[in-house]
């Protein structure tokens, strides 16, 4: 099949929605399928099966700052090119995100497949936009969403049938990268963030429940990694505490390395995650998680089997459940090794049979 695979996001920088296309797309080509990404992108990016739509613009979106293409000269040269390849399938990720999205639809001569990643993420469909997208909705022939909570917001919008078929993680890559990051290779407890500053994926409150924890645990070390800004170092600087290391954005591969070298990993996000990928790629690395109790992240994680979950914004509740894992091996232990379990269930190959068969009884039904 020729496949097209649509992010309405930057797809030059890594997050849940570019990562999951990524992987499906490497996945349909080693099955034979001819797979092109679409998507706008700030930087070139290197492929001969993408094609840019243009630059992306910062927008609020749940939380969080989306960049996503809202330039409409772009559309026609879209349009273009989708006619050009002669698609059989498109699938489109967030298909009502930006402007780009809603056109190839409109347009679209191909079997239009969708998948949903959002939860409470958007602020358009609240105010009554939905109605706009109900004929674009009706030339969509299969639905999808990554988890219960995104197949439930967006029902709540878009009634429909939907499928749901999670993201999935590359095994391999952490079996076959057991490197550490030497230089954080010591006797001290390396407790790892790994995410962006936006106020939804609750830096803060690490910082804050690290805070508590450092004075009476002096080996503790504070790993954060991705793109940060600096209005916490304020924090910082009034607790005078020592050991937190901003590392700043890395390469997939540095990034599982930073993972093989945290002895917690900790995930405090507020709200608006619709499934969770950092979680599952800590699961991945065999890792024991705190994470808060939001409903993205409880679809993962059974509390006390494969990860602790907290109270949303309670560094009180974050601090006691690291000090549980600090001070109880066993537990650790036992956690990490139902996590490499559950891990083991979002298989690429699991998943994207699973899309394989979507797109199979979509051309049948037609």
């Amino acid at each position: 099949m020729k496949i097209a695979l649509t992010s309405p996001y930057d797809f030059s920088r890594p997050s849940g929605v570019n990562n999951h296309i990524i992987g499906l797309a490497e996945q349909l080509s080693k099955l034979q399928h001819e797979v092109k990404i679409i998507a706008p992108s700030s930087q070139k990016y290197n492929s001969n099966n993408f094609f840019s739509t243009g630059k992306p613009f910062p927008l609020p979106s749940g939380g969080s700052i989306a960049y996503i293409s809202i330039n409409p000269f772009a559309i026609s040269k879209t349009i273009k090119k989708i006619e050009q390849e002669k698609f059989e399938i498109i699938h489109l990720h967030e298909p009502f995100a930006g402007i780009i999205q809603p056109a190839i639809i409109k347009n679209s001569q191909a079997i239009n497949i969708a998948t949903f990643h959002s939860f409470n993420g958007t602020y358009i469909y609240k105010l009554g936009v939905s109605k706009f997208f109900k004929p674009y909705f009706k030339k969509l022939h299969s639905l999808i969403a990554v988890s219960q909570p995104a197949k439930n917001f967006i029902n709540e919008y878009f009634p429909g049938k939907y499928e749901i078929i999670p993201n999935g993680i590359n095994l391999g890559d952490y079996k076959n990268n057991k490197h550490q990051i030497s230089k954080f290779q010591d006797s001290k407890t390396n407790i790892l963030f790994v995410g962006r500053s936006d106020k939804r994926k609750g830096l803060k409150y690490i910082i804050l429940a690290y805070g508590k924890l450092k004075w009476k645990y002096p080996d503790l070390r504070l790993l954060i990694v991705g793109p940060t800004k600096n209005q916490y170092r304020e924090i910082i600087n009034a607790q005078n505490l020592q050991d937190i290391h901003f590392i700043g954005q890395v390469s997939e591969t540095d990034k599982i390395r930073y993972l093989n070298t945290a002895d917690i990993f900790c995930s405090p996000a507020t709200g608006n995650e619709s499934f969770g990928y950092v979680i599952l790629e800590a699961m991945s690395a065999q890792k024991p998680i705190v994470a808060s109790k939001i409903e993205g992240y409880s679809s993962i994680i059974r509390d006390g089997h494969n990860g602790i979950l907290t109270k949303p914004k309670d560094y009180d509740s974050i601090a006691k459940s690291i000090e549980i894992l600090i001070k109880n091996q066993k537990l650790r232990t036992s956690i990490s090794n139902n996590a490499i379990e559950t891990a083991n269930k979002y298989s690429w190959e699991k998943v994207t049979r699973k899309i394989s068969n979507i797109y199979k009884n979509a051309s049948k039904n037609l």
